[in-house]
């Protein structure tokens, strides 16, 4: 599955997970988190990775408890770990962006195929401001090189989710939310 599917199918999970959780009308943070968790690591699991998530919050079945990240999925041959093929950060309710950095930081670090941050924000602007500053963050770092993300940001105003990726690059010409694109 190329990285495009997989960000299309993350899109989807995350979409109907919080489908569900309007229509409940939650605004419990905790339940935001243990079922976009879920969703996450339900993808991983249809497409055969080893698993791994917070138990208290992922509802879904994973293979192993949290491993330095929210949620993570693994490549084994055999009993040989091969690979991380995506390492995600669930973080709500941030009034700055730069509230995000404890939690962004430790995706901009990992060597992964691909690197979600799911987060909220309060309207557009707010998604704007986060997403450039997130992308000039994760291009700043000196190893940057051709880095993958995506970002699931939950826009309070519209009830929805924006779904972006981008690329860092620490050679990027391009700053802020230049090269932004929808999932």
């Amino acid at each position: 599955m190329t990285l495009k599917e997989i960000r299309i199918a993350l899109k989807k999970a995350l979409d109907k997970a919080a489908a569900l959780l309007v229509k409940e009308d939650t605004k419990n943070t905790r339940r935001w988190t243990a079922d976009m968790l879920s969703a996450i690591i339900g993808v991983g699991n249809t497409l055969g990775f080893y698993t791994c998530a917070t138990k208290r919050n992922a509802k879904k079945a994973c293979y192993g408890s949290e491993w330095l990240f929210d949620a993570c999925w693994l490549k084994y041959v055999g009993d040989s770990f091969r690979k991380v093929a995506l390492v995600a950060e669930c973080e709500w309710w941030a009034a700055k962006p730069v509230e995000h950095e404890n939690d962004f930081a430790k995706l901009v670090v990992a060597k992964a195929d691909l690197r979600l941050l799911v987060c909220e924000v309060k309207d557009e602007a707010k998604h704007k401001e986060l997403i450039a500053w997130l992308k000039d963050y994760a291009s700043d770092f000196n190893a940057a090189n051709g880095d993958k993300y995506m970002v699931s940001c939950w826009i309070t105003d519209e009830e929805k989710f924006r779904h972006i990726h981008f690329t860092a690059s620490r050679h990027s010409r391009k700053r802020g939310y230049d090269g932004v694109k929808d999932v």
